[in-house]
């Protein structure tokens, strides 16, 4: 006789491991590829000329790429969701689900045993993967089994988070095809409503505007975030290659996550009620906020996304136009989200009425809240002690260490957030011939690594300019150090990479352009000679843009400095996006003007260029020159 606390059904596991076998098949022919065939292709093919040390090296270096490749957060998704869709496809049909309970089978063990098969589906091919790649790695005399071992750890991990987390929607929805989509969107859901805030916030805040360029993931948002934060990272010290796995402790963090999932999901299950089959929301506490959501989240996008394209003149027509669109379309969307749950067109009733408008009103507020600066971050400043560097990017990037800079930095923004009335009024002015704005960001970066940002139009006409105590002055006063011009211009490494060519792109009297190297034994002079113009201030520049016919200021020639670090060059753009790994070389192009008085007299002192077959041409040099020839 059956024990009456059993939770296993031998039958019905047979029945989803025989039913659904395409499902775990396909999976482990997918991996079978990419594990111990990849492995094993990839470090058969070696030349004769390398040596033994060479030769383990190469299959090091292929067997890390392998499975750096073969680690997919998006293949875990599929098959986690792909899993659960197939052992609790039942549920999701009136039929299905009326004939599977009527079975003299109690709920409990008819979870349990359809959560075990569906485990079984992406756990058994991933183990045998495992020793299959195992196996492979013997023959070929590959001995880090622990990247292999982590390999699977990840992908385990993984695929049993997202199981759960498929399961655990399943039991909130009657619907097949919401499951797999309603997943995906709370995969997304929490840096999705983020940006769309912050977008909002961005077009009608002072300063605002892309604060969070840096942040596009968070724990929070798992798929997102394992994409960026799971794989393996190869280092080379030397000739040896060195790897390491990434993520493992936030795969752990989401395994103990999904037990939570799984537990939950099975007293939800023994809950669920037969006859809502085919709801898009079984649980009516969900549905109200699916409502909110959808009207706030597609309102707030498709608001910021008409703003951003229209041309309007001062903040508050821009705050006006963008109340009226969010309110418009909040009221929109929120009744046809009411349509998709009722599945009917009479969704109008007067409760439905009230509920919109509330969402309206409060809707209202918020955006009048973020107008005011209520949330206090138009004057936020990161304390200074939590500063590691700030970069600032006005007529180039700019990038400051230490206290004394930092301080200046801080001490710029706060006299840009204190000058907010009047920056706007100036702004307001644009198309006046007197009036002159240019685009300026200030990135700080935290010691826990987040980036703080903001971005100003700031006033540059010839009346700032000639103020000493003006933004745009004490910027200039700043762009003239030395340090500070190289790290965001060269690298961030400077002092550490080593120079092996400085070369100029120069125009002959057939415009067409070529590279001159500078000789090894002039680097020194010519390097010394772009000192002095940053010193000196030449190299600023105009706020003109470079790439327009009439611009007679800015060269299109470059200087190219061509440098090597062994350790890597450190860029200032790949530190804004979070690499993690360095490229030993690099090329620096740094534009020239014809304020660069010291630099090019010393182009001119070696006969790098001259005013014939070696020319620096303006753009406006460059498109006279070129009708002239067109009309010869």
């Amino acid at each position: 006789m059956r024990s009456r606390t059993s939770f296993f059904n031998g039958t019905i596991f047979k029945k989803n491991i025989t039913h659904y076998w395409p499902v775990w098949i396909v999976f482990f022919l997918y991996l079978i590829c990419v594990i111990p065939v990849a492995i094993f292709f990839r470090t058969s093919y070696m030349d004769a000329s390398y040596t033994a040390e060479e030769i383990v090296q190469i299959k090091s270096g292929e067997y890390y790429s392998v499975l750096n490749d073969a680690l997919s957060p998006m293949i875990a998704f599929g098959m986690g969701v792909l899993s659960a869709l197939a052992v609790y496809y039942y549920l999701y049909n009136g039929k299905s689900a009326h004939a599977f309970h009527a079975f003299p089978v109690r709920r409990g063990e008819l979870f349990v045993t359809n959560y075990v098969s569906g485990f079984l589906f992406y756990t058994l091919p991933l183990l045998l993967s495992f020793f299959m790649g195992a196996c492979v790695c013997a023959l070929k005399g590959i001995t880090s089994l622990e990247y292999l071992l982590a390999w699977f750890l990840l992908m385990e991990g993984m695929t049993f988070f997202f199981y759960n987390m498929a399961i655990f929607v399943g039991m909130f929805t009657g619907q097949f095809f919401v499951v797999p989509l309603l997943t995906l969107i709370l995969n997304y859901l929490y840096v999705g409503c983020r940006s769309a805030a912050l977008s909002v916030m961005g077009i009608i805040s002072y300063g605002l505007n892309d604060i969070y360029a840096g942040r596009t993931v968070s724990i929070l948002s798992p798929l997102p975030f394992l994409l960026s934060k799971a794989g393996f990272l190869v280092e080379w010290n030397g000739n040896q290659s060195v790897c390491s796995a990434k993520g493992l402790k936030y795969v752990a963090i989401y395994v103990i996550v999904a037990v939570f999932l799984g537990i939950v999901s099975f007293f939800m299950y023994r809950k669920r009620k037969i006859e809502v089959t085919g709801d898009i929301f079984i649980i009516k506490a969900v549905k109200p906020l699916f409502r909110w959501g959808a009207a706030g989240s597609v309102s707030m996008l498709a608001a910021t996304v008409v703003c951003s394209g229209m041309p309007v003149a001062g903040e508050s027509r821009k705050f006006a136009l963008l109340l009226v669109l969010m309110l418009i379309l909040g009221v929109i969307v929120f009744f046809a989200a009411e349509m998709l749950l009722q599945r009917s067109f009479k969704v109008f009733q007067k409760k439905r009425l009230l509920e919109c408008g509330v969402y309206s009103a409060l809707m209202a507020l918020f955006l009048f809240a973020v107008e005011m600066d209520m949330f206090g971050m138009e004057r936020k400043l990161p304390d200074k002690s939590e500063i590691v560097s700030a970069q600032v990017q006005l007529y180039y990037p700019l990038y400051e260490e230490g206290g004394t800079k930092i301080s200046e930095v801080l001490a710029v923004h706060r006299q840009i957030i204190e000058s907010k009335e009047e920056f706007e009024s100036y702004y307001e002015r644009s198309g006046q011939d007197d009036v002159r704005t240019a685009n300026m960001e200030i990135r700080y970066t935290l010691k826990d690594g987040t980036p703080f940002i903001r971005n100003y139009n700031i006033p540059v006409g010839e009346d700032y300019l000639a103020r000493k105590d003006s933004v745009v002055s004490r910027i200039q006063k700043l762009s003239c150090d030395v340090e500070a011009y190289l790290r965001g211009n060269i690298c961030l490494n400077y002092k550490e990479a080593e120079v092996k060519e400085i070369a100029v792109e120069v125009y002959d009297e057939e415009l067409d352009s070529h590279t001159i190297t500078v000789e090894e034994k002039d680097w020194a002079i010519l390097y010394n000679a772009l000192k002095q113009d940053i010193r000196e201030g030449n190299i600023l520049g105009h706020f003109e843009d470079e790439y327009t016919d009439t611009n007679d200021y800015n060269y299109w020639n470059t200087l190219n400095i061509h440098i090597y670090a062994k350790n890597g060059i450190k860029e200032i753009w790949a530190m804004q996006y979070g690499e993690d790994m360095w490229s030993e070389e690099s090329i620096a192009y740094i534009s020239l003007n014809r304020d660069c008085v010291n630099t090019i007299g010393m182009l001119r002192e070696l006969g790098i260029i001259n005013d014939s077959d070696r020319r620096l041409l303006t753009a406006e040099e460059y498109a006279k020159s070129s009708d002239t020839m067109e009309e010869e």
